[in-house]
């Protein structure tokens, strides 16, 4: 005959319950409700996707006080969906979207083309050159190099004055 769990077994894990529910509800005001950079938009030859977020750490001023949160994630193990297509020369437009209460508009941006298989990320274009386009500080643009073809994703770092954060963004070829 099964023995069923006995009393103390059954309030520890009424006990482990209640602390889990405990910590994640205090983790949310701790954190002062600090939410994450808003994921920008890719655009070329007519298509768009949103990026993907990757990891980021970021302020803000909560009554007076400072609080930021950093959040630590791996790069993904395959492209991100959707996937825009893309070839050598071809032009990206990235546009950068704002969090209220965010100081985020982008002061550098790093764009590199990659290649995902097997789980595994690989870097193929170490520096896509990036600009910000004039008279739109959250819009950027670059150009596809002659690594392209190989690539099915773009990696994307942010720097901005309220923190930093990494984004990915699936291609497919024509």
């Amino acid at each position: 005959m099964a023995s069923s769990p006995s009393w103390r077994s059954r309030a520890v894990a009424g006990m482990v319950g209640v602390l889990i529910v405990v910590l994640l509800a205090v983790s949310a005001p701790a954190a002062g409700g600090v939410k994450p950079p808003r994921r920008p938009f890719v655009a070329t030859n007519g298509l768009f996707a949103r990026a993907k977020l990757g990891a980021y750490c970021v302020t803000y001023e909560r009554d007076g006080r400072g609080v930021g949160v950093c959040m630590a994630a791996a790069a993904p193990d395959q492209p991100p969906k959707p996937r825009i297509r893309v070839e050598p020369g071809d032009r990206f437009t990235m546009l950068f979207r704002h969090r209220q209460g965010l100081h985020d508009r982008p002061t550098r941006l790093h764009a590199s083309l990659g290649r995902i298989e097997d789980g595994d990320l690989e870097t193929l274009s170490a520096h896509v050159k990036a600009h910000r386009v004039r008279g739109h500080p959250r819009k950027w643009r670059a150009r596809a190099p002659s690594e392209a073809p190989q690539a099915n994703v773009l990696e994307l770092f942010e720097t901005f004055p309220a923190g930093d954060a990494s984004y990915f963004v699936g291609l497919r070829q024509a």
